[in-house]
């Protein structure tokens, strides 16, 4: 609906950038996870960045 990338994290250390194709380029997103790599690590690390690169309308959207 903004535009604005979907980040979130979990318990077991990975931190995940989710944002719609059509808003935010793949490869943007990966610009964007290569950056955040370089900011979690040592004393912000964790152990994994995923992007998620989904498509779709409202109420069904995949990945």
């Amino acid at each position: 609906k903004t535009g604005a990338l979907i980040v979130y994290t979990s318990a077991d250390s990975v931190f995940q950038i989710a944002a719609h194709r059509r808003i935010v380029p793949v490869e943007e997103l990966y610009r964007y996870s290569r950056i955040a790599r370089e900011i979690m690590s040592g004393k912000h690390g964790v152990s994994r960045i995923i992007a998620r690169p989904f498509d779709g309308e409202p109420g069904s959207f995949y990945r």
